[in-house]
């Protein structure tokens, strides 16, 4: 086992974590979650955290021996060890970093949900190639017209000049602001989604999407209604009280799917919050009475 941190050790890489890492499982020592690699790749990890002891270290790939087919050269060339920590994946084929994060919500939804699903990330119009995305950015201000981005988990500063994800200005405010036709007014330092196309895309899944989705719900109202029940036991309102709370539940869910089907959304939002709280004053009476 080598030492801690700017220590460094060979091995080879094992799937995609959350954040942009990767696993690297040593023999006799603790896990490493490795930036700039692969799965797959054999490479010279330097480690940038940890102490012996600990549970799991950070690192590097400072150097590739073995190449995954998916590696290309990074754009920015501000992306790397020791640089900008603002990019995980610009090593990474397009398509590859697209199947990797899609990989890591798979993996997610079996170890937290128990559930096996097909992933597939898509883009979202509104980028360059997979750049010049981002409709806010910060620096840090350098003096003189000089300008920085930190380093990964770090206060240190590496001086850039140009952000090759910095999409600000291809895309004017109002036009940002629009969606579906309804402009919409953002005070200064508001929160906005920083996609371009993503406050767009979000309001087509939930006002498009859903008139399949509503149907499918609508017919299978009982199995959903069997869910909110053992959901309800499990969280402590007695068989009886969760029926009750259930039943409303899955009615209000019914009459909402039912309104988004036929193009309804603010019938279906004002329909499942009256039946929601109705069925939380069922509970408490419920709770009262016993």
């Amino acid at each position: 086992m080598s030492g801690p941190v700017g220590s460094r050790l060979e091995g080879v890489v094992g799937p995609v974590a959350h954040g942009g890492h990767c696993v690297l499982r040593q023999e006799d020592g603790p896990v490493v979650f490795v930036r700039h690699t692969l799965p797959g790749e054999r490479v010279v990890v330097e480690i940038t955290e940890g102490a012996e002891g600990d549970r799991f270290w950070r690192g590097d790939a400072v150097e590739v021996l073995e190449a995954s087919p998916d590696r290309v050269e990074a754009p920015c060339r501000f992306a790397g060890p020791g640089l900008c920590g603002g990019c995980d994946l610009q090593h990474v084929r397009l398509p590859a970093q697209r199947a990797l994060k899609a990989g890591v919500v798979r993996e997610q939804m079996v170890r937290l949900a128990g559930l096996e699903v097909d992933v597939e990330v898509e883009a979202v119009p509104g980028d360059v190639d997979g750049l010049r995305w981002r409709t806010r950015q910060r620096y840090v201000d350098l003096g003189d017209g000089r300008r920085g981005m930190r380093q990964h988990r770090s206060h240190e500063v590496v001086e850039i000049d140009d952000c090759l994800i910095d999409g600000r200005g291809r895309v004017s405010e109002a036009e940002l602001h629009t969606v579906r036709g309804v402009e919409f007014s953002v005070a200064p330092g508001g929160f906005w989604q920083v996609h371009p196309g993503a406050a767009a895309e979000f309001t087509a899944q939930v006002l498009v999407q859903p008139v399949d989705l509503g149907a499918e719900v609508f017919q299978r109202g009982e199995q959903l209604q069997r869910r909110l029940i053992h959901l309800a036991s499990i969280l402590g309102h007695g068989k009886a009280g969760a029926a009750t709370l259930a039943q409303a539940q899955a009615q209000a869910l019914l009459q909402a799917a039912h309104l988004l089907a036929n193009g309804r959304a603010a019938d279906a939002q004002h329909a499942f919050g009256h039946r929601k709280t109705a069925a939380f004053n069922d509970r408490a009476e419920h709770a009262q009475q016993a």
